[in-house]
């Protein structure tokens, strides 16, 4: 997923912008994934912008732990182990299969390529 802010504003409710937001001279942030990218006014200097920057980068939860409180929060467990396939009927049992084995061949790779992931929380 990814976040775009332009302002202090809309950062709100994000622990990371809102960090790098109370930096002089920080006017834009956006991450996705391992990238972030901050803008500046063009009054700071970057070395010492750099290191200021990276302070509540380094303190934020990786994209892998956010991704696993965000499943937790949807399926109950952080590994979507209440998704109880054994209530579901025959054919649809069928389906699943063939739904995981699709994904495992061809969009898991990628994903996992940029550091994200996919779950089956129902069907």
């Amino acid at each position: 997923m990814s976040k775009s802010y332009e302002n202090a504003e809309q950062a709100a409710g994000d622990p990371l912008a809102e960090a790098l937001f109370a930096i002089p001279h920080v006017t834009n942030v956006f991450y996705v994934d391992h990238w972030i990218t901050v803008t500046q006014d063009g009054k700071a200097h970057w070395p010492e912008l750099l290191r200021a920057v990276a302070v509540p980068i380094r303190d934020a939860p990786s994209a892998q732990e956010r991704s696993a409180e965000l499943l937790g929060q949807a399926s109950g467990t952080p590994d979507g182990t209440n998704f109880d396939e054994s209530n579901l009927a025959p054919a649809e049992r069928e389906k699943l299969e063939l739904i995981k084995q699709l994904l495992d061949e061809r969009v898991r790779p990628y994903l996992q390529g940029d550091g994200g992931d996919l779950y089956v929380l129902g069907l």
